[in-house]
């Protein structure tokens, strides 16, 4: 029992990150009129406010009938998207808009990990040292500029006070509409520009870590596991591999990068 108790913990962990002010200066959304967007014309600057309000309390919170808390608090800290220029709201509502469903998903997770627990809490088997059990969501903004938006999302799971996992996903945005980027190294449709992107990927891996690196630990490429968590940097992408994903879980994190000369046509329009 205690043996699928904890595979139940890790699976919570897998499926459910503090932000970090993204804004270098002090300007003031225009609130008056509709102020043109400048963002085609200042590639370089920072078009958005992207700021976290620190949460004073957890979301949810559950206790045990006598009164203790043994299962999770969920934190998922606030995140605020604020347009400069009255001209760019409909971007900012679209990358709030996808926020939004990351967050829905955390508390969907929440609920669907606290009834499988629910269903062991009888058990006379289980371990009871390990709760507390907490998740805590942090997101920090590590690019916003005209060209690109990239936020990462790392989710840390607590037993008992203690780290036991934890995960990291990405959100990349055009700034000019607000849209989410899901992946920029390879056409669609292009099954020359797959492979090519995947060998590439395969490649850099293999030089940096290994024979831990092969084709057993990933569902199907090595490009396709990337697009869980890639984002911008100023001249290239850098792509993280959460523990298990890429190698043994025991390998930890992996990472990768591409310079913006690796990338494809269709990249090169996020770089300045």
């Amino acid at each position: 029992m205690k043996i699928r108790f904890f595979a139940i913990l890790m699976a919570i962990c897998a499926a459910t990150t503090a932000f970090t002010a993204c804004s270098g200066d002090n300007r003031e959304p225009q609130r008056e009129g509709v102020a043109p967007s400048v963002i085609e014309t200042e590639p370089e600057k920072e078009h958005f406010i992207i700021s976290e309000v620190p949460q004073s309390k957890p979301v949810r919170s559950t206790k045990s009938a006598d009164g203790q808390t043994i299962y999770k608090s969920l934190e998922i800290e606030d995140l605020t998207i604020v347009q400069l220029a009255q001209a760019d709201k409909a971007a900012a509502k679209n990358m709030r808009k996808v926020m939004s469903s990351a967050y829905d998903r955390h508390i969907s997770a929440y609920e669907s990990s606290l009834e499988s627990l629910n269903s062991l809490l009888t058990a006379e088997t289980i371990d009871m040292s390990v709760f507390p059990y907490e998740t805590k969501v942090d997101y920090s903004c590590v690019r916003n500029d005209g060209k690109a938006i990239s936020i990462l999302e790392e989710i840390t799971s607590y037993s008992a006070g203690n780290p036991i996992s934890t995960t990291t996903f990405s959100y990349n945005f055009d700034p000019a509409t607000g849209e989410q980027i899901n992946q920029v190294f390879y056409e669609s449709a292009n099954k020359q520009s797959f492979d090519k992107a995947d060998n590439q990927l395969y490649e850099k891996l293999l030089a940096q870590y290994g024979d831990i690196i092969n084709y057993s630990y990933i569902p199907s490429s090595f490009i396709e596991a990337a697009e869980d968590c890639w984002y911008f940097t100023k001249d290239g992408v850098k792509i993280v591999f959460n523990p298990g994903d890429a190698a043994p879980e025991e390998a930890g994190v992996l990472d990768a990068e591409f310079s913006k000369e690796e990338l494809p046509e269709l990249a090169q329009k996020y770089f300045n």
